[in-house]
């Protein structure tokens, strides 16, 4: 199958680099990035206005528990934590993942759930922020750091059903801003990227959309209902506002998938070209091990198969044992803005990366080059 998928790839690069102007796309990183990114907001966006309701049906089965195992990748396995740190990791995580299953059980209120997660997420990040300082001498970050936890914490404590409602709607663009601060390597700022991200919020957070996406019948699709997601998301809102709200969630829900599965993998390579799909492979059994990826497959495809039989179900429970991704985000942009950037680039060998723009160099002359 690896080797299938590698052929193919290899018959594609050799039609892409017969083309000049296409060849950049192979050869140039930074290209890429741009032609990558910007054809997910694009993408997101239309999708966003035709179907929002069947975007956030599908979405999380497809591409929930891999856009999780990716951004744990990123932030976490790469990172040379220290095994204090990633045991706070899995515990914090570990009771995050709980108080939410606790409070779909009915056991706790709303208000008294959102306090406690809010609690435990304080507590990471004060952990956070204190191990990063010793561990980097890094004191006035630090000190920073510090400064803004507890000013968030007075105000999410005091409101913590809608901090929590804020950090639903906020932390799709985490991945964006991880991107930008963490793991880009160039030091210019990506405007064009910024800017069409900007537009397509705009768009859809102006309401102009609601009367095309009511004509074309993508207010419910595949069990979910956007006026029912908006009485969530917005609660007390008037309809329009919130379908506008549920709008932009499900565009950046789609941007967020597409960042940490395409757009954050992609830069973090050494070279300018592309891994083969047996070097992806082997770089995942490296990250991961081989027992930690077929967990992650039989995850994925417990909650794709479960979605098939009754998929708001599925969604529920992927939800709620998924809900401390979001923090996992936040809490190590925390740490690594306090320690340090990222560690970059560990595909298992840069030649073959490297040799994509040879490839396009000679493929003039030899096009059978791969």
């Amino acid at each position: 199958m690896i080797a299938a998928l590698d052929e193919l790839r290899t018959a594609l690069f050799r039609t892409v680099l017969r083309f000049p102007r296409a060849a950049v796309f192979v050869t140039r990183r930074e290209a890429r990035l741009g032609l990558r990114a910007g054809a997910a907001i694009a993408g997101a966006l239309v999708l966003s206005i035709i179907a929002p309701a069947a975007m956030l049906a599908i979405s999380p089965a497809i591409f929930g528990v891999p856009h999780i195992a990716a951004a744990t990748r990123y932030l976490v396995l790469r990172q040379k934590l220290s095994r204090a740190f990633l045991a706070s990791v899995l515990i914090a995580c570990v009771g995050l993942a709980g108080a939410r299953i606790y409070e779909q059980c009915g056991a706790l209120p709303a208000v008294t759930a959102a306090r406690v997660e809010i609690a435990l997420a304080i507590t990471w990040g004060l952990f956070a922020v204190a191990h990063a300082t010793w561990s980097s001498r890094a004191f006035r970050r630090g000190a920073a750091a510090l400064l803004l936890v507890g000013l968030l914490s007075g105000l999410c404590l005091r409101h913590p059903v809608a901090a929590r409602l804020a950090f639903v709607h906020l932390h799709n663009l985490g991945a964006v801003v991880l991107w930008i601060v963490l793991f880009r390597k160039r030091a210019s700022f990506p405007r064009v990227t910024v800017a069409l991200l900007a537009f397509a919020l705009v768009v859809l957070l102006s309401g102009l959309t609601l009367p095309l996406t009511e004509a074309m019948g993508g207010m419910r699709g595949l069990g979910v209902d956007v006026a029912v997601v908006g009485a969530w998301l917005a609660p007390g809102a008037p309809a329009a506002v919130a379908a506008a709200l549920v709008f932009a969630h499900a565009f950046t829900d789609s941007v967020h998938y597409a960042f940490w599965l395409g757009v954050v993998p992609e830069e973090t390579l050494r070279g300018e070209g592309t891994l083969s799909f047996r070097m992806t492979l082997r770089g995942l059994v490296k990250d991961f091990g081989a027992v930690g990826l077929a967990l992650v497959t039989l995850a994925a495809a417990l909650v794709l198969g479960a979605s098939l039989f009754n998929a708001a179900g599925a969604r529920s429970v992927y939800f709620a044992v998924a809900g401390f991704h979001g923090y996992i985000e936040g809490i190590m942009l925390l740490y690594l803005g306090v320690r340090g950037r990222v560690e970059l680039g560990r595909e298992l060998d840069p030649r073959p990366v490297a040799m994509d723009r040879r490839r396009a160099a000679h493929a003039s002359v030899n096009p059978a080059l791969s």
